[in-house]
């Protein structure tokens, strides 16, 4: 996935993390952060081998591609990452605000997420590599 800014409004109270060196991070990449069990959005790239830290968003409203129905977004990992609408608010990470039949806005909760959604979560991520270790 390239460099794609998807941030579009709301503050987006930023952290800084740091990704591991065998570990590229995208700008835009929904990102699983286990050092504060939520999602966040990359707003800063980590290329291969850099150790340096990035900022990473925990709430905002920001824009993907989308699949499904429904009021809430939910995450779906492929090789591009999208989001899942679904109608379930306890496996979502955010309220789906806008919808144009290819992307959806969302804004990212920025509170605890359920365990429901924590378990389904690390389920997705495992064979993926936008699984942040714990730092």
């Amino acid at each position: 996935m390239s460099n794609i800014m998807r941030w579009r409004s709301g503050d987006t109270n930023t952290i800084k993390i740091t990704v591991p060196s065998d570990m590229v991070v995208h700008i835009g990449d929904l990102v699983w952060l286990p050092s504060i069990a939520r999602y966040g959005v990359a707003m800063q790239c980590s290329p291969d081998g850099n150790t340096y830290p990035i900022r990473v968003a925990t709430s905002g409203c920001f824009e993907f591609p989308a699949v499904g129905e429904g009021e809430y977004a939910t995450a779906k990992l492929s090789p591009t990452t999208t989001v899942e609408r679904t109608n379930k608010r306890n496996l979502s990470i955010g309220k789906v605000i806008h919808n144009d039949g290819l992307s959806v806005w969302f804004n990212l909760y920025d509170d605890e997420p359920s365990e429901n959604l924590k378990e389904n979560i690390r389920k997705l991520l495992t064979n993926y590599q936008y699984l942040l270790q714990s730092l």
